[in-house]
């Protein structure tokens, strides 16, 4: 196999060939900075030590040096996989080389407490944390008071992959679930509680990222506003995520 080269990524080839950067070609152009990686693996080779576990075959070969789209119709070739299946297959192998630690339906990830098991298949990108709502409240009596209760909250970590490792992760939240609330209201001296549940569109809400390091993400917190009936207030609400 010939050598390639890798556009790198310094203040030049972002001027001059912005597209290009971190992309590994045959023959880069005559004048962009470059850096040789020499020859990889085979993918047929690679297949042969990962013959059971096309997870495993993805993180092989993104350790030897192919990217993305290479990787990509690798599996779906040696896999007999479709290329969506494929991707998802990709985006959980490097899930894992980044200790984000995706389901699988028959092991939780390792170390990540802040996740629990979906009772249900989910796809490779999709997790789940468990978060007590913070509840506000606008137009109620004074004699109600409202509380939310915990809930498993699914959200989506996209990853960004490049041939030179990861550019980027982002998480945000798609799905409509009901979230569990206590209500309690003041009958002369004496409390009454009762519970419900609300709809909530978690795509509607404000999203807020806080990064502390470059490690786990995960859903910190959801803060609702809820009008009269109990109807959110969704530009006064917000979703929040963070990164350890």
């Amino acid at each position: 196999m010939a050598d390639k080269y890798k556009v790198v990524d310094n203040e030049f080839n972002r001027a001059n060939y912005p597209d290009l950067v971190g992309e590994v070609l045959d023959t880069p152009p005559t004048y962009a900075n470059v850096e040789l990686v020499k020859d990889r693996k085979s993918m047929e080779d690679i297949f042969k030590v990962s013959t059971d576990d096309a997870q495993m075959f993805a993180v092989r070969c993104f350790r030897a040096g192919y990217y993305q789209d290479e990787i990509v119709a690798g599996i779906s070739e040696l896999f007999n996989e479709s290329l969506d299946s494929s991707k998802k297959i990709f985006n959980g192998a490097i899930m894992q080389m980044t200790k984000l630690g995706p389901y699988s339906k028959d092991k939780k990830a390792s170390g990540n407490s802040w996740y629990k098991k979906a009772q249900s298949p989910r796809p490779e990108n999709e997790f789940v944390t468990e978060v007590t709502p913070s509840v506000g409240r606008y137009g109620f009596q004074d004699d109600i008071d409202v509380e939310g209760q915990k809930v498993n909250v699914p959200f989506i970590v996209d990853i960004e992959a490049k041939s030179w490792g990861i550019k980027g992760v982002s998480a945000y939240a798609v799905s409509t679930i009901m979230i569990p609330l206590t209500i309690t209201e003041w009958v002369g001296d004496d409390t009454v509680e009762r519970d419900t549940e609300i709809q909530v569109d978690l795509s509607k809400l404000p999203d807020e990222h806080t990064h502390y390091g470059h490690g786990v993400y995960t859903v910190q917190d959801i803060e609702l506003s809820l009008g009269k009936d109990f109807q959110v207030i969704y530009d006064d609400s917000s979703i929040s995520f963070s990164q350890g």
